[in-house]
């Protein structure tokens, strides 16, 4: 690795228990599915080319045994053409018999007719981030936007075989009346246009969405692999949207793929769903197109990503992208998008935190090719995994999307208050406008926040419990 502001590579070797570990050379050390036998005593040496060392303070881990089932975080819901679906996400890498097994599941209405079991779990290279959480995708019949449903999970187990109580485990769901899901383009790796060298299972590199929350959350799967040109291949959560509008959404985490990976929000005049690249070589012509983007931090290989913001359109269709850099780092988690559209002209800015705005760039339709008042917009995600030759990963990737929603002033959260009052003793009262009540157990980067079950505008908290953390998000 080079630090930053140097021109040398220095080389990091992690020990454990004062052993160097094999393979352990990254700028971090990643231990998957961690046994008892990985505790110890860890520690990183940084060695610089005159052969001087600097070996950091050492980091006692103790790793317990797991004996917990999974737990269920969120549940949501998105339309797949007139169809919908379920999704649910789990704090955990999940059994794929059981998490695949209809009759682990429920609906208080409508019935689960197939279930579509997604592992996120991708750890190519030094350094590579790692997502190790899953998501199932239950296909429904039954259910019309609207609808008011309690889903349960039953029986579903982690990894190391601990199950969901046989009682189960509900979430309450409302079905979106607005949010759809469509794999844009077609599938060049399953089509067989394939390039140089290409040695992974076609079918493993899939389109797929999990829906989370109310229309706001939702981690989105793509074995994409083009988004240039006059040819996009792209996994799009959408809604369609008439006249102005002002659109944010928050990018938590994509997978380490291609440099240029994208996660981001995009407006569209079409879908282009199905439309394959031999296609567009024969003159079909892929729709205008608006997108603002983050890139990844590092590439599946651990090299680096491009690591800053894109502001890029597509003028007409049929045509090339233009595009801008955006500049900046994206702060995953807190790698904020925003996208505004005033007539024709569209506007970009990122942030940090929802509320503090960085104009990134403004584009205005050419008045001979405008777009149309009405048009889809969402987030979307196409990894490219044609660059830098990352389907070797051997499987679609993955970016997480929470908070999209519209803008408001004063930030995403518009007027959000929340305040607290003595109540019975061993409680308090907290009283809460303006979005979600969620709660957590611990703050920082391992931060857990979820859905507290909180009906109507207050909640009772029991103090004599362990330490939770509160806040109030944008619904």
């Amino acid at each position: 690795m080079t630090p930053t502001a140097y021109q040398f590579p220095v080389m990091v070797q992690w020990q454990r228990n004062g052993q160097n570990i094999a393979g352990a050379t990254g700028s971090s050390y990643v231990i998957r599915n961690a046994a008892s036998t990985n505790s110890g005593a860890y520690r990183a040496v940084v060695t610089a080319p005159n052969g001087k060392t600097a070996t950091s303070a050492e980091a006692t881990v103790t790793v317990v045994p797991d004996t917990f089932g999974p737990e269920v975080l969120k549940a949501g819901s998105v339309l797949r053409g007139t169809n919908v679906e379920i999704g649910i996400g789990f704090d955990e890498p999940l059994d794929a018999a059981s998490a695949g097994l209809a009759t682990n599941y429920s609906l208080s209405k409508g019935a689960v007719t197939g279930v579509r079991f997604e592992k996120f779990d991708t750890a190519i290279g030094a350094g590579a981030a790692v997502s190790t959480s899953s998501g199932v995708v239950l296909e429904t019949t039954g259910l019309v936007p609207g609808d008011a449903v309690t889903v349960t999970v039953m029986n579903v187990k982690d990894e190391k075989n601990n199950p969901i109580a046989a009682t189960g485990v509900s979430k309450n769901v409302t079905v979106t009346s607005k949010m759809a899901w469509t794999a844009v383009g077609g599938d060049d790796y399953q089509d067989g246009v394939l390039p140089a060298g290409f040695d992974q299972p076609a079918a493993n590199f899939i389109d797929d969405v999990v829906a989370l929350g109310n229309d706001q959350d939702f981690d989105i799967i793509s074995g994409g692999s083009a988004n240039w040109d006059n040819y996009d291949e792209a996994t799009y959560v959408h809604e369609q949207v008439t006249g102005d509008f002002d659109r944010v959404a928050r990018v938590e985490y994509q997978d380490p793929g291609s440099h240029y990976a994208r996660a981001g929000l995009m407006a569209r005049k079409s879908l282009d769903e199905g439309v394959k690249r031999a296609q567009t070589t024969a003159g079909a012509k892929m729709s205008q197109t608006i997108t603002i983007r983050a890139n990844p931090a590092v590439q599946y290989n651990g090299g680096a990503g491009n690591n800053t913001y894109e502001w890029v359109w597509r003028d007409v269709d049929g045509g090339n992208y233009a595009s801008a850099e955006g500049g900046g780092v994206p702060a995953y988690p807190n790698a904020w998008l925003r996208l505004k559209r005033s007539g024709q002209t569209f506007t970009g800015y990122r942030g940090t935190d929802g509320v503090t705005w960085e104009n990134i760039g403004a584009h205005t339709f050419p008045a001979a090719s405008p777009l149309p008042d009405t048009i889809y917009v969402g987030p979307y995600f196409a990894p490219e995994l044609n660059n830098d030759s990352a389907w070797k990963i051997g499987h679609s990737a993955l970016a997480k999307f929470r908070d999209y929603g519209s803008y408001q002033d004063g930030g995403n959260g518009g007027s959000i208050t929340l305040s607290f009052t003595s109540g019975p003793a061993g409680t308090l009262t907290l009283t809460f406008s303006g979005g979600r009540l969620q709660v957590a157990t611990r703050l920082g980067s391992g931060a857990d926040w979820k859905d507290a079950p909180a009906t109507g505008s207050s909640y009772e908290v029991n103090t004599s419990g362990p330490a939770q953390f509160y806040r109030v998000i944008n619904p």
